[in-house]
């Protein structure tokens, strides 16, 4: 049963990656860059917020792989390093299922406010509260590809990589919905780069989860079958 729920995160994780890739280039139409001269990213800022964004993503890659590669694929030890940096982590026996009654998904959450936040304080048992900070919900034998997929993840948000702030995570949740490019007709230019940033983070976290999915035994024919267009099946 591990083993088929690995293929199936591997797999879904595969679709995601694609439509992101897809709404990323989508939201990186020129259109939208030309949309307004007056920009508060003018093309000089823009310029070295990329390099800064680049240098900081480089150092968080090489990183996160060391942290990964000496924790030997045991997720408790990459669980202990989230909890000694002050992230709470929670276990849940049925996380999933009441984590998609507030549309979220077992691994890494960004900061929640209102409703949503006060529905994470009652389920992880941390009273009433209408504003929780970063943190870890998953199932109570989490599998080593969701753990590092949100370990990439909250090391970006960790080392200050943009993207994270509150509004750029709920444009990145309404960004997922069927309107998404009506969503992007009402943003701003400022709101549209903070989007991508968004975009950009959670594609990072996926393309390395697939990469060490993609080392392992158990995943390397799910990779064939994804190639093949058979992963459905699985």
């Amino acid at each position: 049963m591990k083993k088929l729920f690995k293929r199936i995160r591997y797999f879904f994780l595969s679709l995601k990656e694609k439509r992101l890739s897809k709404k990323l280039k989508d939201t990186l139409n020129p259109r939208y860059e030309a949309k307004n001269k007056k920009a508060v990213y003018a093309m000089g800022a823009r310029l070295v917020l990329d390099e800064q964004t680049q240098k900081l993503g480089e150092f968080v890659d090489k990183n996160v792989r060391e942290i990964v590669e000496k924790s030997k694929g045991d997720v408790n030890k990459l669980i202990e390093y989230v909890c000694t940096m002050g992230t709470p982590v929670f276990k849940i026996d049925i996380a999933e299922k009441l984590l998609s009654f507030a549309k979220e998904e077992v691994g890494f959450i960004t900061e929640r406010r209102g409703l949503t936040a006060l529905y994470l304080s009652l389920i992880t048992g941390c009273g009433i509260a209408f504003k929780t900070k970063p943190m870890f919900i998953l199932t109570m034998e989490p599998d080593i590809i969701t753990v590092v997929y949100s370990f990439y993840l909250w090391y970006s948000m960790k080392s200050d990589m943009p993207g994270f702030d509150y509004e750029a995570q709920q444009m990145f949740k309404k960004f997922h919905s069927e309107q998404s490019m009506q969503l992007l007709d009402k943003l701003t230019i400022p709101d549209i780069l903070l989007l991508k940033e968004a975009i950009s983070r959670d594609k990072e976290a996926i393309d390395y989860a697939m990469e060490y999915a993609g080392q392992t035994e158990i995943t390397k024919e799910v990779l064939e079958k994804i190639k093949n267009e058979g992963g459905a099946n699985i």
